[in-house]
């Protein structure tokens, strides 16, 4: 995902004027496909989460499981048009990372998605995740590969987050073209409440479709 670097978040008071699409779209209702896991699937490649391609919309059924559980989110802190699960979104245009502040002015109870690119840069969208919880109040649920060897993990996860539930199963995304297929790691819900945590809270979780 490229983003320009020196864009501030504009306020929905201003005309709504956060973004053209977000008076006009509403979430992706798409429904997953069944996953195609023959030998030439890009899936089974090496394509999944490479450095060359990062954006995989968060699996639908997943989410209405995670919303049932939190409510409706009221923010989706990394999306775009096409994949977006909220009706507020920050896109590549807004550049989510540069933001100083992601509450927005109509928020009630302060509730924020976020499903990053799960590239190199991941580290730096979780420890603005962590960044904006504190700053701002705002509880903000991660969907995050449990990549527990890495630095981001032990450095902002480990120190900051007030829950983490690792995913059983694998997850299946949906790339931009429609294609499906199951996540090639695991995957964890980090939950950051704007709390100065010691240690995050450990649970497991079940994903909402069967498993493979």
């Amino acid at each position: 995902m490229h983003m320009s670097r020196d864009v501030a978040l504009p306020s929905v008071n201003d005309a709504n004027t956060l973004s053209v699409e977000i008076s006009k779209m509403t979430p992706r209702k798409s429904a997953l496909q069944s996953p195609d896991l023959g030998v030439t699937s890009p899936w089974n490649n090496g394509q999944l989460f490479s450095s060359a391609s990062v954006e995989w919309s968060t699996p639908e059924d997943f989410f209405a499981k995670v919303e049932a559980e939190f409510g409706t989110f009221e923010l989706d802190a990394a999306a775009t048009a096409r994949n977006a699960v909220c009706a507020s979104f920050l896109g590549p245009e807004l550049d989510a990372l540069s933001c100083p502040d992601w509450s927005l002015p109509e928020m009630e109870k302060r509730l924020v998605w976020m499903n990053p690119p799960w590239g190199r840069g991941i580290g730096g969208w979780v420890a603005k995740a962590s960044q904006q919880s504190q700053e701002h109040h705002l509880t903000v649920v991660c969907l995050l590969p449990a990549s527990t060897d890495t630095s981001w993990w032990h450095d902002v996860v480990m120190a900051h987050a007030d829950e983490v539930r690792l995913i059983r199963g694998r997850l299946h995304f949906v790339r931009d073209d429609g294609h499906t297929g199951p996540c090639t790691k695991g995957c964890a819900l980090v939950v950051f409440r704007g709390e100065s945590a010691t240690s995050p809270r450990f649970s497991s979780m079940t994903r909402s479709h069967a498993s493979i």
